[in-house]
Order: structure tokens, then C-alpha cells, then sequence
């Protein structure tokens, strides 16, 4: 047994490294907002690094951030035009975030191999304490 310690040592450590996302190496940035707190935007942050792209095999967010100016410009757009004429859900409980991506070879709805910047993440949830969900996403 002694023999082999070393060896499941090492594929132990092979397996743990291979679990790890290409979400867990995207650049975070996340700006000053007098409108939700750091750690209501780091929950959205997560939730589309998770959940984001999990339709779209190999798609990899490679930088995703929240800017409240522009943010709020969007969420003003999608309250007007978008789903938030019709949802029903309140401005203060729609966060916007932005991020760059590429794909994979085996995209299905995007160009295959290909960078993407600029995405946006529309999120809501139905109350200022509730979780987030994406609502849509795009240009």
C-alpha cells in the first residue's frame, strides 16, 4: 500500500485540478454602487459565472463586471422596452452586468471558437432580499 500512496496522492490532485471551472479564472470587477451592495452584486457575479452559460457548452466568461452607470442605463431600456415592461418586477430589483466570453467548439447558439465583449446579464429577483435569477442576456 505504501507504494501506492503516492500515486492516488497525485491522481487525487489531478482529479481536484481538473474539477476546477475556467469561470474560477475570469477577471471580477466589481464598481461602486450606491444601489446594491457588495455582496448583493458578488452574488449575481456568481450566480452567472455558475449558471451563466450552462446551455452553451464551452462558452468561458473571461471578464465580468458591474458599472452603474452604465447598468443602469440598460436597466432603464429593459424596464421600458424589455421584459421589465411586463414582468411585473421593480427597477431597484434588476442588476445589470457585462461581460466578456469566447466560445467553444461545440457552441450551439454562437459562433463557434470565437470573443465575445460587451455581453450584458439582465438579473431580477422579486424582492430587495431575494435571489437573483437571469432573465435574459445578449447585446
Amino acid at each position: 500500500m505504501k507504494k501506492f500512496l503516492p500515486l492516488i496522492l497525485v491522481l487525487v490532485a489531478l482529479l481536484m485540478f481538473s474539477a476546477c471551472s475556467d469561470h474560477e479564472k475570469a477577471e471580477v470587477v466589481i464598481g461602486k454602487s450606491d444601489l446594491f451592495t457588495e455582496e448583493e452584486i458578488q452574488a449575481a457575479v456568481d450566480l452567472v459565472l455558475k449558471d451563466g452559460f450552462s446551455k452553451d457548452a464551452g462558452a468561458t466568461i473571461t471578464k465580468i463586471w458591474y458599472e452603474e452607470v452604465s447598468s443602469r442605463r440598460a436597466v432603464e431600456i429593459y424596464m421600458e422596452n424589455g421584459m421589465g415592461s411586463v414582468n411585473g418586477v421593480l427597477e431597484e430589483n434588476v442588476m445589470i452586468l457585462f461581460s466578456d466570453f469566447k466560445t467553444g467548439s461545440k457552441t450551439q447558439s454562437l459562433n463557434p471558437n470565437d470573443k465575445y465583449t460587451g455581453w450584458s446579464w439582465i438579473l431580477i429577483r422579486d424582492s430587495q432580499d431575494g435571489s437573483w435569477k437571469i432573465d435574459d442576456c445578449g447585446y
